[in-house]
């Protein structure tokens, strides 16, 4: 564990995750800001990203983290790809305790993360919380994230990052919006586009999107 506790984060990520992000991946990973809102395109790689986040959160000890979306069955993005580098790297032999089906893994240093529903919200009260990451936050309703989660951060002063695609003028245009605003210290707002993945073909997207 003290290995692992003193390397920079991007240490980390090189050594233990093989992870080399992108330029705006990058930008993401050095953004300290508490309260961060991504609007990336399909395939940019916004879910990695914010799985690495999750994952180099979860060096520190006695913390806990929640994924957050719609239904249990899309938090399994996220948590996939935090799940495949913890059971398939040496990262595997801190493992306390973890379940796929259950959505959670916890390590040998009290440091976990849970998937939650938000067609649930009983489910997301009561616990103090170090981070939550919301998925497809445009299809979220604004409760679960005002009535329910903030003050699951307020004790640890913990942090939240939001991804998705603006939906209309919601709460989560509104959210973004905020996070373009300077005088808004606490949030912060990003917007990518697939053709700033330099990992994928400006074709290929083309070709995906039914373009000739």
């Amino acid at each position: 564990m003290s290995e692992i506790a003193e390397l920079s984060k991007f240490e980390f990520f090189k050594k233990y995750l093989k992870y080399t992000p992108h330029d705006g991946q990058e930008l993401m990973h050095n953004d300290s800001t508490r309260f961060k809102i991504m609007a990336c395109g399909t395939r940019w790689g916004k879910t990695l990203s914010v799985a690495m986040e999750l994952l180099d959160a979860m060096r520190l000890p006695d913390t806990r983290y929640w994924i957050v979306a719609p239904t249990l069955d899309l938090t399994e993005k996220v948590f996939r790809e935090i799940h495949s580098k913890i059971t398939t790297t040496s990262l595997s032999k801190y493992v306390e305790k973890e379940s796929y089906h259950l959505k959670h893994i916890k390590l040998e240093w009290n440091s976990e993360v849970f998937g939650k529903t938000a067609d649930n919200p009983i489910s997301l009260s009561g616990e103090q919380l170090d981070g939550i990451v919301f998925d497809e936050a445009a299809t979220i309703k604004e409760a679960i994230w005002t009535h329910y989660c903030r003050e699951r951060l307020t004790d640890r002063k913990g942090w939240a990052i939001f991804i998705g695609t603006p939906k209309g003028k919601g709460w989560y245009y509104r959210l973004f919006l905020n996070g373009q605003d300077p005088m808004s210290k606490d949030y912060k707002s990003y917007h990518f586009t697939s053709y700033e993945n330099p990992y994928l073909s400006k074709a290929e997207i083309d070709s995906a999107r039914g373009h000739i």
